[in-house]
């Protein structure tokens, strides 16, 4: 009995430190998107992502033109409809000086990579 407890502590603390990764890597997967200069041809720069589609591309060359600090959250959960349709694993939002968004990202287990949902601009400054 003293052994299975252990065993399932175990479990449950592997379990709470693979949550951190993820969240870890979306944080860098943030750091990297507010980087990166996108040209228009070029949409899977971001090695943990799939694809960045033209809308987010144009959205985030913005953010960067117009934004000096930035800051990176995860949520676990999606954004509220209408915005979503409860598919996301985990939102990451950017918040800046200029603007915030959230970013809707599922896990690709076979790709190991995030594919990006979609995107909405969460208030304005």
């Amino acid at each position: 009995m003293n052994r299975l407890i252990k065993i399932l502590i175990l479990l449950f603390l592997i379990s709470c430190q693979q949550n951190e990764l993820d969240k870890e890597r979306i944080i860098k997967i943030g750091e990297k998107l507010t980087q990166v200069e996108f040209n228009n041809a070029d949409s899977t720069k971001i090695t943990d992502v799939v694809m960045v589609g033209i809308g987010l591309r144009k959205e985030l060359t913005e953010l960067r033109r117009n934004a000096t600090e930035f800051e990176f959250k995860v949520q676990k959960e999606d954004l509220e409809m209408p915005l979503a349709d409860k598919k996301a694993d985990a939102i990451l939002i950017i918040n800046s000086n200029y603007k915030n968004i959230g970013i809707r990202l599922k896990y690709d287990k076979s790709k190991d990579k995030y594919h990006i949902l979609g995107w909405s601009a969460l208030d304005n400054h």
